[in-house]
This record gives C-alpha cells, sequence and structure tokens, in this order.
C-alpha cells in the first residue's frame, strides 16, 4: 500500500509505503523536492530515499547528492530537511504495526 503525502510548507512530497520483506517492521519512503516544480512527482528526480525501522534507526541516501552537491541558500531551507527527517518519524509511527515507543 503505497501512500503520497505533500508536505507544502518545506516543499516534500513523499511516496512511501510498508517494506515487502518486512512490513510490520520498516517503512520504506522516496522524497521529492517540488518546491517551483511540476505537482507530479514522476517528473521530478528523487531527492533522498530511505527507511526507517520499528526500533528508530533509519537510512537516508540523498539521491540529489549522486548528481552535485546538495546546497542551501539559508538556514530556513536546512531546517527544511531536519522538519522532513521528523515528518518521516511520525509517519512511520503511524504506519509500522510494531513501532517500539518514543
Amino acid at each position: 500500500m503505497e501512500i503520497k503525502m505533500h508536505f507544502q510548507r518545506i516543499g516534500f512530497t513523499v511516496v512511501a509505503e510498508p517494506d515487502s520483506d518486512a512490513p510490520q517492521h520498516r517503512l520504506n519512503f522516496r522524497a521529492y523536492k517540488t518546491v517551483n516544480a511540476p505537482a507530479d512527482s514522476d517528473l521530478v528526480p528523487v531527492y533522498l530515499h530511505g527507511s526507517i525501522s520499528s526500533d528508530h534507526r533509519s537510512n537516508w541516501h540523498f539521491d540529489e547528492q549522486d548528481n552535485r552537491m546538495i546546497h542551501f541558500s539559508s538556514v530556513d531551507e536546512s531546517d527544511q530537511i531536519s522538519i522532513l527527517f521528523r515528518r518521516m518519524y511520525e509517519l512511520a509511527e503511524e504506519l509500522i504495526p510494531e513501532w517500539k515507543g518514543k
């Protein structure tokens, strides 16, 4: 079951789904930077992808950095990544049945 969420305030769209090998314990996701981009994430390259598991461990691969250095123009712009991380953990807590407390 794939879930698509738009975080307009921070300029990201996220597509997340339970891991096919461990749906009770891990959530996989892809994030697309959608500020000034087409609304359809199929047209936007993946900014980062990764997973969060029920024991709160996570893996983050910044696809954007494969092509060039990640650049921030301000502290506010860099804060968007921090907010995205928090939103992903909140989503994992909501969607992973075996989530282990805070």
